[in-house]
């Protein structure tokens, strides 16, 4: 079954898996295709590798792959079919480190052919670090994933979640500025969600801005009407009468 957000459209998770999986076919054809004007040349290390990822073994394209880029470090081909087969592998953070390779030799490659694929490296990296409670190296993924691929269903869902763990952390730390400045950037983009109203408030009443935080509440009530923290800060910003 996909996985759907809040609004039951495809996370952007499941976009980030689909579009890996787009991305590894059009890799590969895209390659097959160059090789097929090669007059009949010997398959490269590279142009196997392809061929064997597109019959589904991974273990052998990572083989090939690695070996072409210890042969020519400076072949981004390689670097990007070892990312691409660390994603699918499940391991974004190893598939981040092909990618910065490929940065240190290539940044045009980076931005036009690995554009997508790296995109969803960033998802699916921003994804595993929140789980992990790396809330900030979430923030910093998404956020990149975000300026290259705007507009991935799910994604703002998603860095709203990344935004409210770390201004939650930062809060239970007491850097107040900062904690508050991500619950304003989670509201804006996740509006649908308590959390980052929640933290929000709390921060302002603790610091005696009533005003704003019942300017706040009254926002939070339209959109949770019935979620008990909301109504609970409301009640304590308006006072005893």
């Amino acid at each position: 079954m996909a996985e759907l957000d809040r609004r039951g459209r495809p996370s952007a998770a499941a976009c980030a898996r689909r579009r890996v999986r787009v991305g590894a076919v059009c890799f590969v054809l895209l390659a097959i295709g160059l090789a097929g004007c090669r007059s009949g040349a010997p398959p490269t290390l590279v142009e196997r590798a392809d061929a064997v990822l597109a019959e589904g073994d991974r273990l052998e394209a990572a083989r090939l792959y690695r070996e072409a880029a210890v042969q020519d470090p400076d072949n981004v081909r390689a670097w990007h079919g070892r990312a691409v087969v660390a994603l699918l592998d499940a391991e974004p953070e190893a598939s981040l480190g092909f990618y910065v390779e490929i940065a240190r030799r290539d940044r045009e490659y980076l931005q036009s052919h690995a554009r997508l694929d790296y995109s969803a490296t960033l998802i699916a990296a921003g994804h595993e670090r929140l789980v992990r409670g790396r809330s900030d190296g979430a923030v910093r993924a998404l956020k990149a994933a975000r300026e290259i691929t705007p507009g991935v269903p799910g994604l703002d869902q998603d860095l709203g979640r990344a935004l409210t763990a770390r201004g939650e952390r930062l809060s239970m730390l007491g850097h107040s500025k900062r904690a508050l400045a991500d619950f304003n950037q989670a509201i804006v983009l996740t509006p649908g969600r308590a959390e980052p109203y929640v933290g929000a408030a709390q921060i302002l009443l603790a610091h005696g801005r009533k005003d704003a935080a019942l300017k706040l509440l009254a926002v939070a009530l339209r959109h949770h009407p019935s979620d008990l923290r909301v109504r609970a800060l409301t009640i304590e910003a308006v006072g005893p009468h």
